[in-house]
């Protein structure tokens, strides 16, 4: 996994690459982490029409932010959708799915808790 970091990000131009990778093809998404550190992470996913990541959970807060296209996230009891420039956050431990209703882009963002202190 490519990580880049201390940069402005262009988003189009770093999303347009993974939609030729042959995980986008093969199985709908594709991704590249913009920032990797202890107490949090964002990762920048394409995911192709009808592309899905299966039921997963993390014990971290998440925000997954629509930038293009539209994805519907699969909460269990009920289904949020979101359209380009929306944004859902999750609490930790909620198991989702993410659907994708068209070739879409979203920024995922992961902050786990840090003690006090820890650096």
């Amino acid at each position: 996994m490519q990580q880049i970091t201390d940069t402005a990000h262009d988003l189009e131009a770093l999303g347009a690459p993974l939609r030729e990778q042959p995980s986008w093809q093969l199985h709908g998404h594709g991704a590249v982490t913009l920032l990797r550190a202890p107490d949090l992470r964002i990762v920048l996913l394409e995911l192709r029409a009808g592309g899905r990541l299966q039921k997963h959970r993390t014990v971290a807060r998440v925000s997954i932010h629509a930038l293009r296209g539209r994805v519907r996230i699969d909460l269990g009891g009920h289904t949020v959708a979101l359209a380009a420039g929306q944004l859902v956050t999750l609490e930790r431990n909620v198991a989702h799915d993410v659907i994708a209703e068209e070739d879409s882009s979203v920024l995922v963002t992961i902050s786990w808790h840090r003690p006090e202190g820890a650096s």
